[in-house]
């Protein structure tokens, strides 16, 4: 049995009958050792096991299909090559089972793609607020880089802490309180993308352990395998390269909303681009929470299990995004294609400001 603790808020004991590889990826969600003063009244326990159950068929794209207990959910997914079968049984309000059985390559996709979600989920109902967002800490306050995958939040992230910087997380903040809550453990090296334009990086970059070196030299091998499909990012220590870059606790005061253009350039959002923001993100947040949906549809559609209130999981976050937006600064900033150590310089000065 495998214990693991998220935030002292949720604890998963996960079976031993779960892949190995499962196991490897599940373990990512881990928060660290719980504190002495929490105690298991306190804690959320979602139990997962095996479900000795035939391995889905394949189909293609994602199969919504699910039926609904009076106590239970079982609902099938298709992702890519994987492909899994899943069942949520409710012992008592604050003990949950998840049951899983799948191929071999559903140990990689399920634990992000339905795992993941029915956390956040348990976190929300805990006061916990998840926002695809970079995030920093100028000296006083927090401030939020929001932008879509790709646009430079990692990158700037790393420019940010190869100058010394703190930082919350560089892809997902979290805020409980009306704070940002450090989460950074790790931070994802994407090589790949730097590989033919190393000038992007900063100056002053680490130099990896062997440990780490070694395993760039296997996501490279297993990139040339793929023909390029498959690009595996290296998940860098922050605390082993950057000691002591977890930001304090803080409120956000600031937001750049992050867009790619022709040049750099900064401007306040009229009121119809902040609507166009706000979907956008809200959009983002049904993209990537699917499990969650699915949830909520079968609640709805059967009138039995509530699933812990899934339905108000987007009007919660949709209510917390307008609180934002109303008590923070905010900053349209388009950045070229192609960055510059000099663009990083820019929105350093930004968070700064």
């Amino acid at each position: 049995m495998h214990t693991i603790n998220i935030h002292n808020l949720i604890k998963l004991e996960i079976s031993d009958d779960i892949a190995r590889l499962a196991v490897k990826q599940i373990k990512r969600f881990n928060t660290g050792p719980f504190n002495k003063s929490a105690s298991d009244h306190d804690l959320f326990t979602l139990k997962i096991s095996k479900r000795h159950t035939p391995t889905p068929p394949k189909t293609l794209g994602v199969d919504l299909a699910f039926k609904v207990g009076d106590d239970y959910l079982e609902g099938k997914c298709s992702y890519k090559f994987s492909n899994w079968r899943y069942a949520l049984t409710c012992h008592h309000e604050n003990c949950w089972e998840f049951e899983i059985s799948g191929d071999v390559f559903s140990s990689l996709a399920w634990p992000f793609r339905t795992l993941g979600p029915l956390i956040r989920l348990i976190l929300l109902k805990r006061g916990c607020y998840f926002f695809h967002s970079a995030g920093f800490f100028n000296g006083k306050n927090a401030v939020m880089l929001m932008a879509p995958s790709g646009t430079g939040k990692t990158l700037t992230s790393l420019h940010w802490l190869c100058e010394g910087g703190k930082i919350y997380s560089d892809d997902t903040v979290m805020i409980r309180k009306n704070k940002l809550i450090p989460t950074i453990r790790r931070l994802s090296f994407w090589e790949y993308r730097y590989r033919n334009t190393p000038e992007v990086l900063p100056a002053n970059m680490p130099a990896f352990s062997e440990l780490d070196q070694k395993k760039m030299k296997k996501y490279q091998l297993a990139q040339k395998l793929t023909g390029g499909y498959v690009g595996l990012g290296l998940g860098l220590d922050v605390e082993l390269y950057w000691p002591g870059c977890r930001a304090p606790e803080a409120p956000p005061k600031r937001i750049i909303a992050l867009q790619k253009g022709r040049g750099f350039s900064v401007a306040t959002p009229e009121e119809d681009e902040l609507k166009i923001f706000f979907n956008r993100l809200m959009g983002d947040l049904a993209f990537q929470n699917i499990m969650i949906m699915r949830l909520a549809d079968a609640a709805t559609l059967t009138g039995k299990l509530q699933f812990l209130g899934a339905r108000e999981f987007f009007k919660s976050y949709s209510n917390m995004l307008s609180t934002l937006f109303q008590d923070c600064e905010v900053l349209k900033v388009t950045v070229p294609m192609r960055y510059s150590r000099e663009n990083f310089e820019q929105l350093k000065a930004l968070i700064y400001k």
